[in-house]
């Protein structure tokens, strides 16, 4: 049992992990002191560190929070003191976050996020005893498990069940092989690239002159230029095969025991090898859903699912993710389980065949403005050939991409639910609850006018600018039945 109205303060560590950021913001000055240690650049480094030190000390004893019966109390500041206070049932998350320094005190972070978007913030974190985390974490969830179960009195029984899911090696595998690393790749080569030439200049020596050397060139003209091409292709596949080696072992990290729990109050996830991340969400506070897919991903038919709510994935790099790798089983046997109000059971429409061209053209012509025509003079005349099959296979693949991105386009309308699908080379499919949709706009040009259809705008209620979702040339007659089931 917890203490009520009791001051409390965050763990020691708190102070290093503080310097530790401090000591990360301040790294571009630290590097140039370190520069200058003969002009006395070894003292700029001691000053800046005992400062990140003395602050972190400050913030450390500044900090306080107590919790009552319904709210949360956050007090900070150093100079300009700042008190929130959160009423529990506007609480949206608490995660639970452990690194390997935390595990080693038996410590972790707790996130409270309120989404609120006003200057003192959205959430809080605090640095305590593991144990004293969950104890206020279930708190609070009980607290506020009347109105929990007033949202639940809405849906079927089988949402009551106990059910969790751990995540196989075989979907972990699933999921990085699937994942597009053909920007990785290509970066890749322009890292190797840059690693040689600080190499160069570190060791004062060039290694790309050695090799040039040892390279016969007319040797290398004369084996053709589908053989060179070949060779170019290999490399690549090698560079892309090793970078996804190296990739899956990272997401073999990160995914580690990816755990998806359902309980009669929320949706636990839980995930980590080094850094496990836990995520407390209310079901009543899940606002959309999202299925997303690459072009592998289609041809698979995989998908990654995410979920639009409060608190979840608005960190840097952080997604959303309620469940990495699923298919139509999983939807059908886990998810309509454990979130039946997102089950979808309407009509869903797709644009009609006379806006194909639609689809098609526009981006095509941007294709050869932006990028063919530019591309036609910068390319020697000389390999006329190369620039000719190089814009065949731009123009073909464009072209592939917009027919995609037509048959991946629909829109889907329910009483509870709207049902929003696009895109080619990533495929969204976001089901959206009628409740949370903010606003719907239709944009249309005289093309389109004359084709009675026009683009969506969907805003979905988040603290996100990017929760928007867009879908192009649908029927425009389709806005009455939106509006006639637009809850606002």
């Amino acid at each position: 049992m917890i203490k009520l109205n009791e001051y409390k303060k965050n763990h020691i560590c708190f102070i290093f992990e503080e310097v530790v950021k401090s000591i990360k913001g301040l790294f571009v000055f630290i590097v140039l002191c370190f520069a200058n240690l003969d002009e006395g650049g070894i003292y700029g480094v001691l000053i800046l560190i005992l400062l990140c030190v003395i602050n972190s000390i400050l913030k450390w004893i500044m900090i306080e929070f107590y919790i009552n019966n319904n709210e949360l109390i956050y007090k900070s500041g150093i100079i300009n003191k700042k008190k929130l206070e959160i009423p529990f049932n506007k609480i949206n998350t608490i995660d639970i976050n452990k690194n390997i320094i935390d595990r080693m005190f038996n410590i972790c972070t707790l996130k409270v996020d309120t989404g609120a978007v006003k200057e003192v913030g959205q959430e809080i974190k605090i640095k305590i005893n593991k144990e004293e985390a969950y104890k206020i974490r279930n708190f609070i969830n009980g607290i506020n498990i009347k109105s929990a179960y007033e949202d639940l009195e809405k849906i079927e029984s089988p949402t009551n069940k106990a059910f969790s899911k751990t995540i196989s090696f075989k979907e972990i595998f699933l999921y990085s092989i699937s994942k597009s690393k053909i920007l990785w790749a290509v970066g890749g080569i322009f890292f190797i690239g840059d690693f040689l030439k600080n190499l160069e200049e570190t060791f004062k020596f060039s290694i790309t002159n050695n090799i040039v050397e040892n390279v016969e060139i007319e040797r290398l003209f004369s084996i053709g230029l589908v053989k060179s091409i070949g060779m170019v292709i290999l490399l690549f596949m090698f560079i892309y095969i090793f970078i996804s080696i190296i990739f899956m072992i990272f997401e073999m990290i990160r995914l580690y025991n990816f755990t998806l729990t359902n309980d009669k109050n929320d949706i636990k996830i839980k995930y980590g090898l080094l850094t496990v991340k836990e995520y407390s969400i209310p079901r009543n506070k899940i606002y959309a859903i999202r299925y997303k897919q690459n072009l592998l991903q289609q041809l698979f038919k995989i998908f990654q699912i995410e979920v639009v709510t409060v608190g979840y994935g608005d960190e840097q790099n952080e997604q959303a993710i309620l469940y990495p790798v699923a298919n139509r089983e999983f939807i059908n046997s886990t998810l309509n389980l454990i979130l039946p109000t997102f089950e979808f059971d309407g009509e869903i429409n797709k644009p009609t065949k006379d806006v194909l061209s639609r689809f098609i053209i526009k981006r095509t012509i941007i294709l050869i403005i932006f990028v063919i025509i530019p591309l036609f003079f910068l390319i020697p005349k000389s390999y006329l050939i190369i620039k000719l099959i190089l814009f065949f296979i731009l123009i073909l693949l464009n072209i592939f991409l917009g027919f995609l991105n037509y048959k991946n386009t629909s829109l889907g309308i329910s009483k509870e639910l709207l049902v929003a699908s696009s895109g080619g080379i990533e495929k969204v499919t976001t089901l959206i609850k009628q409740e949370y949709l903010q606003s719907v706009e239709i944009r249309e040009n005289p093309f389109q006018r004359k084709k009675s259809v026009c683009d969506y705008k969907l805003d979905i209620y988040s603290n996100k600018i990017g929760d928007i979702v867009f879908i192009k040339n649908m029927k425009k007659i389709l806005l009455n039945t939106i509006e006639e089931n637009l809850i606002l």
